[in-house]
Parts: structure tokens; C-alpha cells; sequence
């Protein structure tokens, strides 16, 4: 419900609630003065409640676990006490406003940024409504079409569509992306017919962008480009049927090395068939060289 009481969202389903990190997610239909003006959206409630424990405290008994894990803990970095409920709102809304461009194509469509109040409960929070995404998970798509099976390349479309997504998300001026599996979807075009890569979740997210080279650096923009693409090698590297890391780990820990393989002959196809994409650059080749070790 939206604090005056004539605006609500009406949540029809619960998409990520429960123990997860940072926010709760519904999908429903907003109201405004008693008009709905649209279904098919979802509300993602930033909640200090669900946030990881800070540094050096010992778990709570209520702590929040990993869904896949019930009794694991959720861990959490050396910075997560630094987020808060508004700098995250503010975060995503900032990112939303940048990459306007992409709203409706590559990104959800943001409707906007509510203070919110349970019917239960008289704690306000913070809410972001934005169109919902109907799509499926992108590691299960490209394992059906081969990512994890050598010589397999119908997988290849999708993954360019990922480098060249998070390239455009980073050209319009977002760096330091959730690049996870549960941030990327796949959904059918409905002009074209074709499955297209959908990102989603900027809360994490920072402008690239300063006036002087001495903000870009106490900003750390060179440093989040670099992680945005480390994760994408991890994302590739997963999505291949492997595990996070170096060849010389995956070798260390008994590790199939056949997914770094498809993963390389992936990355030499893309960078063969348009080697005048934007995310061919020296920063983007020079990291994943560094990654993929030394020519034979």
C-alpha cells in the first residue's frame, strides 16, 4: 500500500520472498486513487532485514539462509555494511534513469519509486515498481542448446546477446552489474520472434562517468569495468558446464577443463564474426586473455 491510503499495489503472487538477500520481490497490478492503470508489473521491497550481517557479527539465530542451502547462512562481503535501504533505491533509480534507452528492450520499464506501508505492519519501506520480465533462465536455455556439449553452437546468439547487453548497459553509463543467473532471462521477441537477453537489478550498480580522471579513480570506475567482466567470465564459464576460476583452479581442484574450451571457442567466434562490436575493445580482450592463461 502507498501512504495516502488511495494508491495501492495489489500483489497477485510471490516471486522472491522468504530468506533471500537484499529485497523481496512480488509481481501484481498498481493502483492509483482506485484506478489500475496497469497489471503485469512487479514491486522489489528493498529490506534492511534481509540484508547480509555486517562484518565480525556473530549470525542471529534468524539470520537469513541461502534457499538452496537452508542451513547455510548467506555470506556477506566486507562492504555490505555500507549499503542502505537508500542508497540502494537510489542506486536503481539512477541506473534506470541512464540506460532510459534500454527500458522496455533490454531492461524492464521502471514505473517509479514508492514509500510503502504493509496492511500488517507499520514500518515503511521502500518499493521500485517496474514492468515484470516473462522469461526463462539463460543457463537453462543455453544448456538445451548445447553450451555444455562440445562442437554445439546454438548457444552462440545467446551468449553474444549477454556481451553485447552489458556492453551497451556499460556505453550508456552503468558499470558494476549483478551478473547472475537469476539477474538474466531469455524471453521470446514478439516482433521477431527470437529469444532476446533481458537484464534486470541495478541496485548494486555506479555511474562510470566523472568530470576528471581523479573522480574516475576515487570512483573505481576502471576497477568495476574490470569486475563486471570478471563475472561475465564466470557467467560463461558456468554456463559451459564449468566452475568459477582460472584453468590452473578448475586443473588444481580435478575440474573438467572442457568448459573453459567451449568457452574460448565461443569467445574467438564472437570476436571473429564481428570484430567491430563495441565490447571488442583492449579492456574487455585483454581481460579475458589474462583469464584464459597463456597460449599454447
Amino acid at each position: 500500500m502507498l501512504p495516502n491510503g488511495h494508491n495501492h499495489f495489489i500483489p497477485t503472487e510471490r516471486i522472491r520472498v522468504g530468506s533471500m538477500r537484499w529485497s523481496q520481490v512480488y509481481g501484481g497490478s498498481l493502483s492509483l486513487a482506485g484506478t489500475t492503470i496497469q497489471d503485469d508489473l512487479v514491486l522489489k521491497v528493498i529490506d534492511p532485514a534481509f540484508f547480509p550481517i555486517p562484518p565480525n557479527d556473530p549470525f542471529p539465530p534468524d539470520a537469513p539462509l541461502y534457499p538452496e542451502y537452508p542451513s547455510t547462512p548467506m555470506p556477506f562481503s566486507e562492504n555490505s555494511y555500507r549499503y542502505t535501504d537508500d542508497l540502494m533505491a537510489w542506486s536503481e533509480a539512477h541506473a534506470y534513469s541512464k540506460l532510459s534507452p534500454l527500458q522496455g528492450s533490454l531492461i524492464p520499464r521502471m514505473v517509479d519509486i514508492f514509500m510503502l506501508k504493509s496492511p500488517r505492519s507499520k514500518q515503511d519501506k521502500i518499493g521500485i515498481v517496474m514492468s515484470r520480465i516473462h522469461g526463462r533462465n539463460i543457463f537453462d536455455v543455453c544448456r538445451e542448446l548445447g553450451s555444455e556439449i562440445d562442437g554445439e553452437t546454438g548457444w552462440y546468439p545467446i551468449a553474444l546477446q549477454l556481451l553485447r547487453g552489458l556492453s551497451e548497459i556499460h556505453r550508456q553509463g552503468i558499470v558494476n552489474i549483478d551478473i547472475s543467473e537469476r539477474n538474466i532471462f531469455v524471453t521470446d521477441d514478439k516482433e521477431s520472434g527470437r529469444p532476446t537477453v533481458k537484464f534486470f537489478d541495478f541496485g548494486f550498480s555506479r555511474p562510470n562517468h566523472f568530470d576528471t580522471p581523479e573522480e574516475m579513480e576515487k570512483h573505481g570506475v576502471e576497477k568495476a569495468i574490470c569486475f563486471d567482466i570478471k563475472h561475465l567470465y564466470y557467467f560463461l564459464s558456468d554456463m559451459c558446464g564449468g566452475a568459477w576460476g582460472r584453468p590452473q583452479y578448475l586443473e588444481a581442484h580435478g575440474l573438467s577443463l572442457d568448459c573453459v574450451g567451449r568457452m574460448c571457442r565461443f569467445m574467438e567466434w564472437a570476436q571473429r564474426e564481428y570484430p567491430n562490436d563495441p565490447w571488442v575493445t583492449p579492456t574487455w580482450k585483454g581481460y579475458f586473455k589474462s583469464w584464459l592463461g597463456p597460449e599454447d
